[in-house]
């Protein structure tokens, strides 16, 4: 589907498994792939405070490395949101 005229760039998802999308990888891939293939791109500490940590702005983040680190903090926040979820 195009949209006419379009001066803007961007990205869309499909997410086709629900159940195994994580939206925080998938989130931080894309800011490190847009940060590194994009140099005009100016991190600034909205993404910080976002994620939550200085860490992300530094430009050689290992993304798996911060994943793997953050995983039992994203574990402990899916079952402590559970509650306000609207959908299983």
């Amino acid at each position: 589907m195009f949209f006419y005229p379009c001066f803007c760039k961007g990205i869309q998802l499909h997410i086709t498994n629900r159940d195994e999308f994580k939206p925080f990888e998938v989130g931080l891939r894309i800011y490190k792939a847009i940060s590194e293939t994009h140099k005009e791109f100016e991190a600034n500490g909205f993404v910080a405070r976002l994620v939550g940590k200085e860490e992300i702005l530094n430009p050689d983040l290992n993304v798996e490395e911060f994943i793997s680190n953050q995983k039992e903090k994203v574990a402990n926040w899916q079952t402590f949101s559970k509650k306000w979820y609207l959908y299983e």
